[in-house]
């Protein structure tokens, strides 16, 4: 019997998916942030940004009139921006000629509070804002107190 070798395929390395991107602003830091996203919403074409804001281990660090809060949710497809990118600040994310949805929204947050909801991100395409499902992407929420 004669045993004729096989190649062994190589196998390909993979990079895996980058975490979603969570910015907060450090008077928020004891703020417990949770949140996911999911294609669709009311375009086919973006996504539904879910998350959730719980202020209840905070009480009296914040005052009784809590702090107003910009929320920004953005999708981003990972072709669409420079191999690595890791948004730091809102300047980051939101910037003319930007080639991925996002969109902010202002609520307040009260000490002791739980505050959950939801946000999509603006597909533009006139704009050149769009987003892919159907490739790798990513997604990101920003909070920022600005009152």
């Amino acid at each position: 019997m004669v045993l004729t070798p096989t190649p062994t395929p190589t196998p390909v390395a993979t990079t895996a998916p980058p975490a979603p991107v969570l910015i907060v602003d450090p008077l928020l830091s004891d703020v417990l942030v949770t949140f996911s996203a999911t294609p669709g919403g009311k375009g086919t074409e973006g996504v539904l940004i879910s998350y959730t804001l719980d202020a209840s281990r905070i009480g009296g660090v914040m005052a009784s009139e809590g702090f107003e809060i910009l929320i920004t949710g953005f999708a981003y497809n990972l072709d669409a921006v420079a191999p690595g990118w890791q948004p730091q600040s809102y300047s980051d994310v939101v910037r003319e000629n930007a080639p991925y949805p996002y969109k902010s929204n202002r609520i307040r947050l009260y000490p002791t509070n739980v505050y959950t909801d939801r946000i999509e991100p603006a597909v533009a395409p006139l704009e050149g804002r769009t987003l892919d499902t159907t490739k790798e992407w990513n997604y990101g929420l920003i909070l920022q107190v600005v009152g």
